[in-house]
Formats: C-alpha cells, structure tokens, sequence
C-alpha cells in the first residue's frame, strides 16, 4: 500500500498538470480579488453615501444566497475597502465552490491518467489487492486539496495586500476551523468526482460533469425532490443541506460546533461512500 502512494506522490511531483492546475488557480484567485477590489473602489467613488443606503451582507447571509443559486457566484459580504478582510475573501471564493473545479479537475485527469493510458496494466498484477490503487489515489488527492488551499489562502493574502493595501484577518482561529470544514468538504466533492470517473471513464464527460456539479445545476434534481417530499408531507426539507455541495456553500465563518460538525460527518459519509462505489467498479471490471 505505502509503495502504491509513494508512486502516486511521485506522479503528482513530477507531472505537468498539477503545476498547471496549481498556476491557473493561482490566475484565477488573483483576477477575482482585483475584481472585487475594482467593483468596491468603483461604487464607493460613485455612492459616497453607500455605507448608509446599503448594509453589508453577513458571512451567513453570503452562504444562504451563494447555496441557492445556479451558476459561480462571489458574494463578499463587505460595504467597502475598508470592511475587505481575507477571511472574507477566502470564505466568498470557497463558498462559491469555484475552486473546486480546479480539485475536480485535478481528480478526472491526473487521478485515472493510468486508466486511459493502460499503465495500470503493468502494476495490477503486481499488487495484492486492486483497491488500494483507489484508495492511494485518495490519499493523493488528499494531499493535493490540502495544497491547493494553502495556495488560496496565500494567493489572497498577498492579493489583498497588492490591491486593497492590506490584510486583514478578523479571526485566524476561525479562518482555520473554517478551512478545516471546506477542506473535508472539498476532499469529499474530490473523491466523488474520482468515483464518477472510474464509472464513466471519459475525461471529457467527467470535467463536463464536475464543472456542472461546481455550477449547482443539481439544485434542479432537488427542487424535484423537496416538491416531491413536500406533496408527502414532509414540509422544510432542503435536500441541499444533506449534501457535499449544498455544505460547501451552507458552511460559514464563525460557524457552530454544530453546524462544523454536521458539514465534517457529510464529508466523511460521501467521501467514504463514493469510494466504496469506486473500489466495487473497479474490481469488477477488467483493467
């Protein structure tokens, strides 16, 4: 097992696409705060009076619109420069789970690059147990999430200090308990992405599917199924919250134990579901 991953490790190290996908997040990040800064200074010098016409949105309040909506959205729930802190701005890009399309990425083309190419022909036989290639490439994509969030996390605090002229962090304690939940969350979203593409076994079709998923265009499947629910007799259900991707946006700063708690047992429940589902496909069909 412990060679299986030191293998996948090496790939990863070693392979231009995770370098890519690492570069263009990093582009991506940066372009988005220098956004955000554009949009903030624009309205301030047009509205001097905004501060008092227009009151802020709240990290939860953020989370509630950004779950409900189809499409890529970065609600930063600051009024002004002045109210611009990473924190927030880490929290409105993963909650938009726009980063999670470099992660899903990252899954479909690196993570079953031996699949498509036929190499893991040549180490099958010489493993005992087939899953472990599943689970390695898990423990890959572990290492890669975590990675990338440490590239986001420093991407837009220097961002922050290149455009708004500081960076500000109101909170470290619950930045860090914050990105712990999106991370779990994150890694989960990863490896469904992954199970999806030992399933379907076509990058094209994978990445289309893991950038509509990042999109929220399931919110359609559970609107169908809360009517569903609803004309049952089961009034208030959000089928949202009971997924990896509606928590991905639903998980706020400042979030309770609770609430921390709920989104990490998601995780963990998914994670370890699609990964079961990924093992039984891939040992029962021929490599």
């Amino acid at each position: 097992m412990m060679n299986v991953i030191k293998m996948d490790l090496y790939r990863m190290v070693k392979q231009k696409i995770s370098y890519i996908l690492l570069v263009a997040l990093t582009a991506f990040l940066v372009f988005s705060v220098a956004m955000t800064a554009f949009l903030v200074f624009s309205v301030a010098m047009t509205k001097e009076d905004m501060a008092m016409t227009q009151t802020p949105m709240t990290a939860e309040q953020a989370s509630e619109e950004s779950m409900g909506n189809l499409g890529l959205y970065l609600n930063v729930p600051a009024a002004s420069a002045q109210d611009v802190t990473v924190d927030l701005e880490v929290f409105s890009h993963m909650a938009s789970r726009a980063p999670a399309i470099f992660t899903a990425i990252f899954a479909v083309i690196f993570l079953t690059a031996d699949l498509q190419t036929g190499y893991i022909k040549n180490i099958a036989g010489q493993i005992e147990k087939r899953q472990w290639l599943i689970y390695s490439k898990a423990v890959v994509l572990a290492v890669y999430t975590a990675v990338s969030f440490i590239v986001t996390l420093i991407t837009i605090t220097l961002s922050c200090v290149v455009f708004f002229g500081k960076a500000t962090i109101s909170s470290f304690p619950k930045l860090m308990a914050y990105m712990g939940g999106e991370y779990m969350l994150y890694l989960a979203f990863g490896c469904i992405i992954l199970c999806l593409a030992v399933i379907i076994r076509n990058h094209a079709v994978t990445v289309a599917l893991a950038i509509c998923l990042c999109m929220n265009i399931q919110l359609v499947l559970y609107g169908v199924i809360n009517s569903l629910l609803g004309r049952a007799g089961v009034d208030g259900m959000n089928i949202s919250e009971y997924t990896v991707s509606g928590w991905m946006s639903c998980l706020s700063l400042g979030a309770s134990a609770g609430d921390m708690l709920r989104g990490i047992v998601i995780a963990l429940i998914f994670g370890a579901a699609a990964l079961t589902v990924a093992v039984i496909v891939f040992k029962q069909r021929d490599i």
